[in-house]
């Protein structure tokens, strides 16, 4: 199958989105971004620039050392806009959020919407199950 022509521009040396996060290799990761980035946590209307992003990474590298993203859909738009449908799995071995380590498994989906220009992504929403990540923890009840 022939890769869409928007995610092509994600690409680097070969590499996807989703393979660059998985490497754990910051220059890898930030050679996909514009230098103005802006990511945006549509949970939390909170906004994230480069530096930001730089530090969340070794916030969830620490407390998840094994954490890895699956792709498990995607939908390409016009103008540049790609949706990723994601799945993040790993162990809550360090701090995260004031919590020492439970060494429970974690498991939850996210959305990631990226605007891509010339070549680089310039702007990301997204969204993910943070409740069902606690859950999985310990530190939020079952619903059922």
């Amino acid at each position: 199958m022939q890769p869409d022509p928007i995610l092509n521009q994600t690409l680097v040396q070969g590499k996807s989105v989703i393979d660059a996060w998985n490497s754990r290799d910051k220059s890898l990761i930030f050679s996909l971004y514009s230098t103005d980035f802006v990511r945006e946590d549509l949970g939390t209307n909170r906004q994230y620039d480069v530096a930001a992003v730089s530090q969340m990474l070794d916030l969830y590298w620490t407390a998840f050392p094994d954490l890895q993203f699956s792709l498990k859909d995607e939908i390409s738009g016009k103008q540049g806009k790609t949706v990723l449908v994601w799945k993040a799995k790993g162990t809550h071995q360090g701090p995260f959020m004031n919590i020492p380590a439970t060494n429970r498994p974690i498991e939850f989906y996210g959305i990631s919407i990226l605007h891509v220009k010339d070549g680089k992504i310039i702007k990301v929403l997204y969204s993910w199950d943070e409740a069902s990540m606690l859950r999985q923890m310990g530190l939020l009840p079952n619903l059922r």
